[in-house]
């Protein structure tokens, strides 16, 4: 074998060696995330067509030991894309029932009140219906039959003038459009980006709002071309995100420390359950020692349950956490992730 060939064969060997790492990570910390298991199965494909491509350089029993590793990790890499994350292990809470009376028509949906009264706490009408499957004025109803909501004045009124006349009067919560000029509006977004040079449309007309003038966006947007001019990305701002997805309750926990009060000997530990966003154990602390955090995590399991997974940093404080996750719940599954 020439100098060349052992060259291209070494290559391909260190990239099957980290392409090995890759698929180990994605089928222990990736189950369900179809877009990222599918660019790392693109790059199992990429590499099964690079060794076709130099066959002439592999030993033939090695090479058909290569791609039937490369085969595997396809089928174990769509499976994992079918797979759920965390197949709930409990029934799920009957927050809401529908009724069925024989009657004609569709069946009323009647919603727990203790959940709904605690809901609305945490969210609005929205959020609460995007949870239970139904419209956001279900939940308002909802609210309104129990007693949870006080109901809102009447969208139209009627009122009588002098003669006797019925006059119906149209009512709303939305305050009226500003009256402000042109000028004043200039003058404003003036002072205003004087302070605030980075500030978008968005920004300008919240801040506009709490100064307690509700200014349409087209005036916005040409007051702006009047102060500062045409504006490279002005209203075309686009941050494409990964959209953050838990399946359930106490599927995922997330845990970290705050120093913000180290100076005087104080650390701050929160679990939050990234389903709910719900707060299931904070306290403050005298140490950041990995016995203390432990002891706090157990502590909520034991009013909550034990999650799924957790999630936390690479500090030498969540060692404890990460053994006993990888202890109680398994290894080899992402029992415990770590991030930042």
């Amino acid at each position: 074998m020439s100098s060349q060939h052992a060259s291209q064969l070494d290559n391909i060997r260190a990239s099957y060696s980290e392409l090995l790492q890759r698929v180990n990570v994605a089928l222990r910390t990736q189950v369900g995330d179809t877009v990222r298991l599918q660019e790392t199965r693109s790059q199992v494909l990429a590499l099964g067509r690079a060794a076709d491509q130099h066959r002439h350089v592999f030993p033939p029993t090695e090479y058909t030991t290569l791609q039937d590793s490369l085969a595997r990790m396809v089928a174990d890499l769509d499976q994992a894309c079918h797979q759920s994350v965390d197949v709930p292990d409990a029934q799920p809470l009957q927050v809401i029932q529908v009724l069925r009376t024989g009657r004609r028509g569709r069946p009323p949906k009647v919603i727990q009140r203790q959940f709904l009264q605690f809901a609305l706490e945490m969210r609005g009408p929205v959020a609460i219906a995007r949870l239970l499957g139904c419209s956001p004025r279900h939940v308002r109803r909802e609210a309104l039959r129990l007693g949870l909501v006080m109901p809102s004045d009447p969208v139209f009124m009627t009122t009588y003038d002098a003669e006797g006349n019925p006059i119906q009067v149209h009512t709303t919560s939305t305050p009226p459009v500003s009256t402000m000029t042109d000028a004043e509006l200039d003058q404003a977004l003036i002072a205003m980006l004087s302070s605030f040079p980075r500030f978008g449309r968005k920004m300008i007309a919240a801040n506009l709002r709490s100064q307690g003038h509700r200014v349409p966006d087209a005036r916005i947007r040409a007051s702006y071309l009047r102060v500062v001019g045409v504006p490279a990305a002005f209203g075309q701002r686009v941050i494409v995100r990964k959209k953050y997805q838990v399946p359930g309750p106490n599927s995922l926990i997330h845990h970290d420390g705050q120093h913000g009060l180290i100076r005087w000997k104080i650390v701050i530990h929160c679990f939050v359950d990234g389903y709910s966003r719900f707060v299931t154990g904070i306290r403050a602390h005298t140490n950041n020692r990995a016995a203390t955090v432990l002891t706090l995590f157990l502590e909520t399991i034991e009013r909550h349950g034990i999650p799924s997974r957790v999630r936390g940093d690479h500090g030498t404080e969540n060692i404890r956490v990460a053994e006993w996750m990888e202890e109680h719940r398994g290894l080899s599954r992402g029992s415990y992730i770590w991030g930042r």
